[in-house]
């Protein structure tokens, strides 16, 4: 029953008994007025022990259930309510306090998130997206974050989800995705209230170990140029000497391969030497459909009888930046390499198209697909998987592409046709 309903009812009985004391003036004024005082006193002792603090604290429930924590109670000046107002004030203090921290946490969490290079996804309690920063969209290509909202991993349209999804709390691994460019995927969690939030991260490794890379080969191919072409020139010089000087025919002949085996280890060496020394690349405006036209003929005479070569060119010019005879050289190797891959009867593609990314050019082949682990480390620098390869022709395309700022990827589609797509940007 409400407090204040009571002591109304009590506040009535009083009046009530002082009321018939006085009709029954029989047993006098004086007792019915002594009684009347300390029943009022008790009455005032009891709206302020019990019902001054019940309105205190019900004024604290609204509070706190407003969560309004810049309001304070005031004294009323009852011992007990006062406490009570005393240890509320504190709670507020303290209340006001953590949730000040936390809004300022999650401030500093929000930039720092907004300006890591790192792209984070984090979960809620059910593993189901939640929220990310832009270096997350910006890395997997999603331009709305509503396409991932309320979705588990495996349903995100990235290329990166399967590489997410397999990856157990605490653990990374670092992924390709047909192209140069790789990435250090985490996945990871943290407690929130009480419960565990998974949440990943995915870094892109690609201009660092590009850059290590590059700086790397370029120092060994110097030295074994050197080294190499120096003594096998020394070792051709002598040869051909001893050649000039020997009748027998059977030794000259064995001289003369020697000879001819020294120049070919100079040529193997300089091959490499050439990515090195590859120059940069001079941009200007060419149209990609003329180019691929003025190549057909030769293009023609790298495949066999039994592989077909289409084209798929629109009559519209198609204008890209690019460096024409370097352009050219990637179409070559890209051509060679799809010509490769098919053991059989087969046909190789060349389109040319505009997209949302920009100009396209797409090589189709229906050859061997590409397997998990040469999609992983085919553009590693000088990595083959042909039995007589040297990886050159895959490490020249990534380096001329990379310095055109192209887009580019080698993969094989859900239809089972392997493609090496480029994306020129205007």
């Amino acid at each position: 029953m409400n407090t204040r309903l009571v002591f109304l009812i009590l506040l009535i009985a009083f009046a009530g008994t002082l009321l018939s004391s006085l009709l029954f003036k029989e047993y006098g004024i004086w007792l019915p007025l002594i009684f009347g005082i300390i029943g009022l006193l008790f009455l005032f002792l009891l709206y302020m022990r019990i019902v001054t603090s019940n309105h205190t604290v019900q004024i604290g429930m609204e509070l706190l259930a407003a969560q309004d924590f810049n309001s304070r109670l005031r004294k009323v000046g009852e011992r007990n309510a006062d406490r009570v107002v005393r240890l509320f004030n504190t709670m507020i203090d303290h209340l006001r306090e953590e949730r000040l921290k936390n809004i300022e946490q999650e401030s500093l969490l929000k930039l720092l998130l907004d300006a890591s290079p790192m792209g984070v996804a984090i979960m809620d309690y059910d593993g189901h997206f939640s929220t990310c920063n832009r270096a997350f969209l910006k890395i997997t290509s999603t331009g709305d974050i509503t396409a991932l909202k309320g979705k588990l991993p495996e349903e995100w349209p990235i290329e990166l989800a399967a590489a997410l999804t397999s990856l157990k709390v605490g653990k990374s691994k670092v992924v390709s995705l047909g192209n140069s460019m790789r990435y250090r995927c985490y996945h990871l969690n943290f407690m929130r209230r009480g419960f565990p939030v998974d949440f990943y991260l995915i870094e892109s490794l690609t201009e660092e170990m590009r850059d290590a890379e590059r700086s790397a080969y370029e120092k060994v191919i110097r030295i074994l140029s050197h080294e190499v072409n120096n003594t096998m020139c020394g070792v051709s010089s002598v040869l051909n000497l001893i050649s000039d000087s020997i009748a027998e025919s059977d030794l000259k002949e064995a001289v003369e391969s020697c000879d001819a085996r020294c120049e070919q280890l100079c040529e193997f060496v300089t091959s490499y030497a050439d990515v090195i020394r590859l120059p940069k690349p001079d941009l200007k405006e060419v149209d990609l459909c003329n180019e691929i036209h003025s190549m057909l003929p030769f293009l023609n005479m790298l495949i066999r009888e039994d592989i077909e070569l289409f084209t798929e060119i629109p009559e519209n010019p198609l204008w890209i930046k690019g460096d024409s005879i370097q352009l050219q050289q990637v179409i070559i190797n890209i051509f060679k390499n799809a010509v490769e891959s098919i053991s059989g009867k087969g046909y190789v593609l060349i389109r040319a198209y505009n997209d949302k990314d920009g100009t396209a050019l797409e090589i189709v082949n229906n050859g061997d697909p590409i397997s998990e682990e040469v999609a992983s480390n085919m553009f590693r620098p000088f990595y083959t998987n042909k039995p007589n390869g040297r990886g050159i022709g895959l490490t020249l395309t990534s380096e001329i592409l990379t310095r055109h700022k192209a887009n580019f990827r080698l993969f094989t589609d859900k239809d089972g046709l392997t493609r090496f797509k480029i994306n020129f940007h205007p």
